[in-house]
């Protein structure tokens, strides 16, 4: 009996000594997919009649997105769109159009689903857009590139100075034949009219 106590006291002696894992650390939730999972039941509050709860969820994940939280804008805009509906719903346009132009100052050409939006919501999204774009900078005008000067030369040059040899004798051959082919019938019309006041 004593043998099993001793044995008893030394195995706890021993496992005392040896290192405890420590347990695992949960890690954080992925805040994407996070953000997801609360953007689709705020969605689902919101199919069930459930407006203000879904606008209270919807409303905290449009702060996680202007707050900077890295998601991406495919999501979010999901979520401001929705938000968006809602205040519509609510009797609130600016309310609306205060975080719709938080969408579209980012992505002026974000897409708004025919299929999940109702035509209200749609053509007030749309005015919103339209009124986002027109505030926008205009856009310099694009610089025409001049040609150099050299490019207006005949006889092949600007064939060679791009590099083009083969082109260039070409041009160099085919406007010299039409040259010496205009002062030869020049020439012989001069020649075959010797009157005087029949040519310049």
């Amino acid at each position: 009996m004593s043998g099993l106590i001793l044995a008893a006291c030394l195995a706890l002696h021993a496992t005392a000594d040896e290192p405890v894992e420590a347990p695992p650390v949960e890690h954080a939730a992925d805040p994407v997919e996070s953000f997801r999972l609360e953007l689709e039941d705020a969605k689902a509050l919101w199919f069930r009649g459930e407006g203000d709860l879904a606008r209270d969820k919807l409303r905290r994940l449009y702060f996680r997105a202007v707050s900077g939280e890295p998601v991406p804008l495919e999501l979010s805009g999901e979520c401001v769109i929705y938000l968006g509906e809602i205040e519509i719903e609510r009797g609130s346009v600016e309310g609306a159009e205060l975080v719709w132009r938080w969408l579209l100052q980012r992505d002026p050409t974000f897409p708004i689903s025919p299929y999940h939006h109702s035509l209200e919501v749609i053509a007030q999204f749309e005015l919103v857009r339209q009124r986002v774009v027109d505030e926008l900078p205009l856009a310099p005008p694009p610089e025409i590139p001049r040609y150099p000067t050299w490019g207006y030369a005949p006889f092949g040059i600007p064939q060679l100075r791009q590099g083009k040899p083969v082109r260039g004798v070409l041009y160099l051959g085919g406007q010299a034949l039409t040259a010496g082919a205009s002062v030869g019938v020049f020439l012989h019309l001069v020649l075959a009219n010797p009157e005087p006041g029949l040519f310049p």
